[in-house]
């Protein structure tokens, strides 16, 4: 699943989607679903928050139009994680602005079937393995106006599979990186 380069920064609203849309390279399955989850969202704007579930979160101070998906800064922009020399992992996965810039596994773990790496490969590569899960049971476009608004607009995100019976010891990472004025970070991981 490629990811072209975002042009310039992208509104999180209806009039930004078919935009975002043309910067993703995506099964059908997948944008079917996105369109779904938008049409969700745009119903829940026209009906107020559930009062109960929402007293304890100030919303009032919310301006979600002060957010964008931002282009992916050039291949010279790069960031660390402190842990880079003082941890052995055994796998980590990067990404900035939603692009995963890089995503390894050791071969050790991924001979046992392990699978470990950004969400857009996950899906190009094993989207038959990953579909019965994604926005279907921990995050559900039906949930919520912002379960639906982050099931459209969803960029980058980290995916574990461990096959049954095996063991991972040693630890994964990963790094999820902003880069420009109200980036917003939608990764589903």
């Amino acid at each position: 699943m490629a990811i072209t380069q975002t042009p310039a920064a992208l509104p999180l609203t209806s009039a930004g989607f078919e935009a975002f849309l043309a910067t993703r390279s995506e099964p059908a399955w997948v944008t079917d679903q996105r369109r779904s989850a938008l049409a969700v969202w745009e119903e829940k704007l026209e009906t107020p928050l559930d009062p109960e579930e929402w007293k304890r979160v100030e919303l009032r101070t919310f301006r979600p139009e002060q957010f964008s998906l931002q282009p992916a800064p050039s291949d010279s922009v790069s960031f660390e994680t402190l842990l880079e020399d003082r941890a052995e992992f055994g796998g980590h996965v990067r990404h900035l602005n939603g692009v995963c810039r890089r995503a390894e596994l050791s071969e050790e773990l991924a001979g046992q079937g392990v699978l470990f790496g950004d969400l857009a490969t996950m899906l190009e590569e094993h989207g038959d393995l990953l579909r019965p899960h994604l926005m279907t049971r921990a995050v559900r476009p039906d949930t919520d106006r912002f379960s639906a608004w982050h099931a459209a607009f969803w960029t980058g995100g980290t995916v574990l599979y461990v096959p049954r019976n095996v063991e991972v010891k040693a630890p994964l990472h990963s790094l999820i990186g902003l880069a420009g004025a109200g980036a917003a970070d939608l990764s589903h991981t």
